[in-house]
């Protein structure tokens, strides 16, 4: 990663966040608001599908790289974010922003999200795990579909896959994850429909793969 280009950091609201969750968590009080606020939880469109997590990683668990067997070329743009300690490479046509505090990069259909967040010093990646995939089930009424222990970049983590249910009974894939860098610990979670296309899937295994960490400054 040779680019040291940061996107604007704005407070603007998450347009695609789905209302309801959110307005709820706003009246309770402080850690809960806190987790949710830093799940960065999106709107995806509707579909059908499963084992969405063990199409991003290969049998040694790590990301694979953002080529298939057909060697489709995923082009990125670097960019780093140096108050979060991160860089990674955006896939052409994505967003990428912070806004509450969560840095928020998006597919151009809206059919898929990455959102990640500093969730505290280095080395609690376990409690962050535990405390996300706990809320996330109790927001979506979701249900794990597995985990496998996997990496983001550099940073080895365990990734919980879930399955659940948005506002109006539209159905959203989640995969969960919580790791550590040298300096601080990150909750990183990644929002799509059921079944993604093959294109966006490769663009997100890009982005993953490509995920490299600093000091944050």
């Amino acid at each position: 990663m040779t680019a040291d280009t940061e996107e604007p950091a704005t407070d603007e609201p998450d347009r695609g966040s789905p209302s309801d969750p959110k307005s709820t968590m706003a009246r309770r009080p402080g850690r809960r608001r806190r987790i949710v606020r830093r799940l960065g939880i999106p709107a995806v469109a509707v579909g059908v599908g499963l084992g969405l997590g063990w199409l991003l990683f290969d049998d040694d668990g790590q990301p694979v790289a953002g080529t298939s067997t057909q060697q489709v070329r995923i082009d990125v743009d670097p960019r780093t974010f140096k108050k979060f300690g991160i860089a990674f490479g955006r896939p052409k046509g994505w967003s990428a922003a912070v806004r509450r505090g969560v840095l928020n990069a998006s597919s151009p259909d809206s059919s898929m999200s990455v959102a990640i967040s500093i969730a505290g010093a280095s080395g609690k990646e376990q409690q962050v795990r535990a405390s996300d995939r706990k809320e996330l089930k109790r927001l979506f009424k979701a249900k794990e579909v597995g985990r496998r222990r996997s990496s983001v970049g550099t940073a080895p983590t365990l990734i919980t896959e879930l399955t659940g249910t948005q506002s109006k009974g539209r159905r959203i894939r989640i995969l969960s994850m919580g790791l550590s860098s040298r300096w601080q610990t990150y909750s990183v979670q990644v929002f799509t429909v059921p079944q993604p296309s093959s294109r966006r899937v490769l663009e997100l295994r890009a982005l993953l793969s490509s995920v490299r960490y600093s000091k944050p400054s």
